[in-house]
C-alpha cells in the first residue's frame, strides 16, 4: 500500500518537473525522506501527505485512492 502511494507521488512530482531537492525546498521534507517515501520504504505522516498534495495540486481523496490500490 505504501509503495503504491509512493510511486504515485513520484509520478506527480515528475509530471510537474520537480526534483527531490525542489520538493525539499518547497515543503521542508528532506530529500532522503522523500526518496524513502517514493520507494515505499517509509510511511508518510498525514501532514507530509497534505504538503505534497498541495504542492502537486492533487486532492487528498485521490492520494487515498492510490494508497488503497494493490
Amino acid at each position: 500500500m505504501v509503495k503504491r502511494l509512493g510511486e504515485y507521488l513520484a509520478l506527480c512530482r515528475e509530471i510537474r518537473g520537480l526534483t527531490l531537492r525542489d520538493v525539499e525546498k518547497s515543503t521542508g521534507i528532506s530529500n532522503a525522506s522523500l526518496s524513502q517515501l517514493e520507494t515505499g520504504k517509509h510511511e508518510p505522516s498525514f501532514s507530509r501527505v497534505v504538503k505534497l498534495a498541495d504542492l502537486y495540486g492533487v486532492r487528498l481523496e485521490r492520494l487515498a485512492k492510490e494508497a488503497r490500490k494493490h
